[in-house]
């Protein structure tokens, strides 16, 4: 299906993409912005059903396929056997096509938390079905519950070799548990800039995980009979030598903590002393906030902490929350 081998871009410069470019066979077009074009989905893959494949069917977006590509989907899969389109990845950093060929059978890849992998490294596969019409995603093996990919791919007409019509999916896939709530969160790029939890959000969670009413929740935490626990990178409790809970640094429930995602005491210098806070606002209302000083853009970081029931340790909540600072 590519008959030629993965490149990287052909330029550094995204503001490229605004002039015409007649691409060689084996370049690598910019995305050409069409919000229109693009789906977004979420996958979540519970542990308890880790082995069953979810589906993307391309039917159901035909439309899709017919405002952006003036084709059926079944016209758009006989252009992809004729070569005269592509089923391909996209390297989103980079706003541009990604032709590496399939690694995972015939038109299949596999993908790392971070892009593109292979069989030894992967936590997730892709598989475009062009019998049945539809993209496969699967896990590999039993990932760990909060591992997140992002998967972005397309169809494009080759036209010159651009790419500018097309159909594209993005897909943030992510390992789930009960007992667990996985998410993503953007805090502000300014001093204590602040990203917020809305625990209600996550009502169904609570119930199963604590037995809890969103009501009862809120008041375990105004009454503080519901503590926080930051976890380490194992998803294991924080705790003093004795065992005992971490004395909180930062306002109500909540830690400072450094660039390593330890905890640590507040500092007017912001980053790097330190590199974030989480703190309960009240209301049900929870907050991860950007230091003093603004913590780099760009930054991410994974932060996991745990609502504890102060009379039943055993009865909790884990949050697992991939932050990129903005």
């Amino acid at each position: 299906m590519l008959a030629f081998a993965g490149v990287s871009c052909n330029s550094d410069d995204p503001s490229d993409a605004s002039t015409k470019h007649v691409y060689a066979e084996g370049e690598a077009p910019y995305l050409r912005t069409n919000a229109a074009a693009t789906t977004a989905l979420e996958m979540d893959f519970q542990m308890v059903k880790i082995d069953q494949p979810q589906y993307i069917y391309l039917k159901d977006y035909a439309p899709i396929f017919h405002k952006n590509l003036n084709m059926t989907v079944d016209e758009a899969i006989a252009a992809i056997e004729n070569g005269t389109a592509v089923f391909a990845n996209i390297k989103t950093s980079r706003q541009c096509w990604d032709l590496t060929p399939a690694t995972y059978g015939e038109s299949g890849w596999y993908y790392t938390q971070n892009g593109l992998g292979t069989a030894d490294n992967s936590v997730f596969t892709m598989t475009f079905d062009k019998e049945n019409k539809l993209i496969e995603v699967k896990t590999v093996g039993v990932p760990a519950v909060g591992t997140m990919s992002d998967l972005d791919f397309g169809i494009a007409l080759k036209k010159d070799a651009a790419f500018d019509d097309y159909v594209r999916f993005t897909v943030h896939a992510k390992v789930t548990d009960p007992s667990k709530v996985v998410m993503s969160a953007n805090v502000p790029g300014e001093g204590y800039g602040v990203y917020e939890i809305k625990l209600k959000d996550y009502a169904e969670s609570f119930m199963l995980a604590m037995g809890l009413t969103m009501d009862e929740v809120i008041k375990g935490l105004e009454e503080e009979t519901i503590d926080v626990y930051l976890c380490d990178a194992d998803g294991n409790r924080v705790l003093n030598e004795d065992g005992s809970h971490p004395d909180y640094t930062s306002g109500w429930l909540g830690y400072w903590l450094d660039p390593e995602g330890k905890i640590t005491g507040w500092s007017g210098d912001g980053y790097p002393a330190n590199m974030m806070f989480l703190e309960y606002g009240g209301s049900g209302i929870y907050k991860l906030g950007n230091a003093a000083t603004p913590t780099p853009a760009g930054t991410q970081t994974t932060v996991k902490f745990d609502f504890v029931s102060v009379d039943d340790p055993t009865s909790f909540l884990q949050f697992i929350i991939a932050v990129t600072f903005d």
